[in-house]
């Protein structure tokens, strides 16, 4: 995950845009409980997906793998 993919996900939980700069030095002290709960899920369900599209790659180079059902199982994560 790169610093991009975390604002980016930062900015949809809190419609801010930090960007680089000292623009954005201490907002993250002002995020509420539900900000900071609803960015982690954002950022648990972007590695899981991430991992999730590795197992597929796996799946589709190595057809007697069972790696379609590992990224089925990674995906389920995220459903409960």
């Amino acid at each position: 995950m790169t610093r991009d993919d975390v604002e980016d996900l930062f900015d949809a939980v809190t419609g801010s845009n930090i960007g680089y700069g000292d623009k954005s030095e201490g907002r993250a002290m002002y995020l509420s409980s539900d900000e900071v709960m609803e960015f982690a899920r954002k950022i648990a369900a972007h590695e899981r997906e991430a991992c999730a599209k590795l197992c597929d790659k796996l799946g589709d180079q190595f057809a007697d793998t069972n790696a379609a059902d590992c990224a089925e199982a990674i995906r389920a994560r995220g459903q409960g």
